[in-house]
């Protein structure tokens, strides 16, 4: 079903990682890979340089395209999703598998059940 501004339907699986995807995101939720088609976007032409390159007249002026641009903005960031930590503090510390997770959840509820348990002693010894 599409809404009244939309001109296309919205995949129901991203096409990137095919994690399933609400009607109403406009990017993919698990990979961030957007879900809106891409607009053709107008080219634009740059002004000359009204100087001459540094290199000097025999060598070829270095153009950038936006292609080169997205790519190296790609490669950055890619570079960064690989290095930089998912979870930072407390979290990072935590075991990866499911089964660490499990005991480390059953200490802390066991934990917390004894200072319950000594509080209502506490208390009871008081009153």
């Amino acid at each position: 079903m599409t809404s009244a501004g939309s001109t296309s339907e919205q995949p129901a699986a991203c096409p990137s990682c095919g994690a399933a995807v609400r009607h109403s995101v406009p990017w993919c939720l698990q990979c961030y890979a957007s879900l809106e088609p891409e607009r053709p976007q107008p080219e634009r032409r740059r002004p000359e340089p009204a100087q001459e390159p540094e290199g000097g007249p025999d060598e070829p002026p270095v153009t950038t395209t936006r292609a080169d641009i997205d790519a190296i903005a790609d490669r950055m960031l890619a570079e960064l999703a690989r290095d930089a930590p998912l979870v930072t503090g407390v979290l990072a510390r935590l075991p990866e598998s499911r089964s660490g997770r499990l005991g480390v959840a059953a200490g802390l509820v066991a934990a917390f059940g004894l200072v319950i348990l000594l509080v209502m002693t506490v208390l009871g010894h008081l009153l």
